[in-house]
C-alpha cells in the first residue's frame, strides 16, 4: 500500500506554509495528484515524489579543502 500526503500534512512535515507546498505543486515542482476539481483542487503527493522532491531541495555542502592555509603575513610598524 503507497502512501499519500495532503499540503497540510507535508507543510507540517517540512515546517512550512501548506501555501508553499501548494505554489511548489502549481508550478509543477512538486508532483501531485489532483483528486477535485478546477475550482477546488484537492491535491495528493506519493511518499516516494515527496522524499524525492525533499532530497533534491538538500543543500550540499562541499568538502573540506585539502590545501594548506595561505600564510599569513603581519606587517610591523615601529
Amino acid at each position: 500500500m503507497q502512501e499519500f500526503y495532503q499540503p497540510p500534512q507535508l507543510a507540517k512535515l517540512w515546517k512550512v506554509s501548506p501555501n508553499k507546498v501548494r505554489g511548489w505543486i502549481e508550478r509543477g515542482e512538486l508532483q501531485a495528484a489532483n483528486l477535485g476539481n478546477a475550482t477546488r483542487p484537492r491535491y495528493r503527493v506519493s511518499r516516494a515524489e515527496a522524499d524525492a522532491f525533499w532530497k533534491s531541495r538538500q543543500v550540499h555542502r562541499p568538502a573540506p579543502s585539502k590545501r594548506k592555509p595561505a600564510a599569513q603575513f603581519v606587517k610591523e610598524y615601529v
